[in-house]
């Protein structure tokens, strides 16, 4: 898990910025199926990102090869570690937005 996450971390601040900012028009919206609405986009995003990075540092893919991960795993652990934190970070912010905390 240390290899995949050494490996995400070279998506992190990109695909930050995007789940940060459909989390503030989730919390604006106010509601559970604004989610629905901003998943598609989430997930076009972090697709583009993972295809910029996959074209522009393919190089970098040796060391993890190397280590017995492939390129296809790799993103694939990514993809989801990204979208199931957006997915908690939604929820988590609805959840205290009705509570009106």
């Amino acid at each position: 898990m240390p290899v995949i996450l050494t490996f995400y971390r070279n998506f992190l601040v990109p695909c930050s910025v995007v789940s940060i900012a459909n989390c503030v028009y989730v919390f604006l919206a106010g509601g559970y199926l604004y989610i629905l609405g901003t998943l598609g986009l989430k997930v076009f995003t972090t697709l583009a990102i993972g295809l910029y990075y996959h074209l522009a540092h393919r190089n970098q893919l040796y060391f993890f090869n190397n280590l017995g991960f492939s390129a296809t795993r790799l993103y694939t652990v990514s993809f989801l570690i990204d979208i199931v934190s957006w997915l908690i970070a939604c929820f988590l912010i609805l959840t205290f937005h009705d509570l009106n905390i």
